[in-house]
């Protein structure tokens, strides 16, 4: 009972939740117990960690045009480029990515990496991206509409 009440959980559940959930279902047993079983039996819940989005939209940059219209393919290298800020979480605190991507060849060929996500992280990856692949005249970068 116990190994079903923790498979229906999606393996999140630890020893207190799947004994509340037998309690519940009138199955009389100590928490005690339901922790040493599914010690026993190796029942170790994941760990499932809230998402968070690092888009603080800028409210008085006013209306930014699409320049993209949503076609992410280009004929050239460099004429359109996309980017953003993606968290990692490390075991010293996240640590914050700022990438680009040539639509072209969908490779990235810009990016940064600091402790927080200024704007200036955003230019060093965009700078990067610029020394790595010739720009030609009217070359586009795209982002989300983040305040960096």
């Amino acid at each position: 009972m116990i190994e079903a009440v923790f498979i229906g959980s999606g393996r999140t559940y630890g020893y207190r939740r799947v004994h509340a959930e037998l309690v519940r279902g009138g199955v009389e047993v100590d928490d005690d117990l339901v922790r040493r079983l599914m010690g026993a039996k190796g029942l170790v819940p994941v760990q499932v960690k809230r998402r968070r989005g690092l888009t603080v939209p800028d409210r008085a940059a006013g209306p930014i045009p699409d320049l993209v219209g949503r076609d992410f393919t280009a004929t050239v290298p460099g004429v359109k480029m996309v980017g953003d800020i993606t968290q990692i979480d490390t075991g010293e605190g996240p640590l914050y990515l700022a990438s680009v991507i040539d639509c072209y060849s969908k490779s990235v060929i810009g990016w940064a990496v600091d402790e927080r996500y200024p704007a200036s992280l955003v230019c060093a990856a965009v700078d990067m991206a610029a020394r790595r692949v010739p720009l030609p005249d009217g070359a586009v970068f795209h982002s989300d509409r983040g305040s960096q």
